[in-house]
């Protein structure tokens, strides 16, 4: 699931040290490389199994996608008949997603304790984390452009009408600078 291409062996034997050396001793299993940013979604949209909910958040996602990928992601997700693979898969997402806010903002997704909740209540609490994620990058980037002002001399007002931001917050965004 990384950027670089895959350059390892796909036998057991080829990633041994020396394993062509001790010949029949070492098992030569192979494995199947899914080389996952290389797959389109189309293709990972057409294996529609649980799996492929996986597939789609381990590729670089553009922003303005997250929402819908996110939201197949789930969809297929949720079609796990298997209680204990559901789980693992939907605490999956949310370390994915928990990656995506930073430490101060996961409050939501420590909450989704996913054994006390129905199936419903999980995801309808997925479902709208995109929109949270989508408001904190917005909100924090409003705040960057705001700081950014601050450090120029812009007057507050100005900078109030431009980003929407209340004076209280940019106040106190000129008072955190200071520190």
């Amino acid at each position: 699931n990384g950027e670089d291409s895959w350059t390892s062996s796909l036998s057991l034997k080829g990633i041994i040290e020396h394993g062509d050396l001790l010949g029949d001793f070492v098992p030569n299993f192979k494995y199947h490389l899914i080389d996952i940013p290389r797959l389109k979604r189309e293709k990972i949209r057409k294996i529609g199994n649980t799996l492929s909910a996986v597939f789609l958040l381990e590729r670089e996602i553009p922003i303005e996608e997250f929402q819908s990928v996110l939201q197949e992601a789930i969809d297929l997700a949720f079609q796990e008949k298997d209680d204990e693979l559901w789980k693992a898969i939907v605490e999956w997402i949310m370390m994915k997603l928990k990656r995506a806010f930073p430490e101060n903002e996961q409050d939501m997704l420590n909450n989704l304790e996913i054994t006390k909740r129905t199936k419903k209540e999980v995801r309808t609490m997925l479902e709208t984390i995109p929109n949270k994620l989508i408001d904190w990058a917005r909100k924090n980037e409003k705040e960057q452009i705001a700081q950014g002002m601050l450090k120029r001399g812009f007057d507050i007002v100005v900078i109030s009408e431009i980003t929407g931001i209340s004076f209280d917050e940019i106040s106190s965004l000129s008072e955190d600078k200071e520190e």
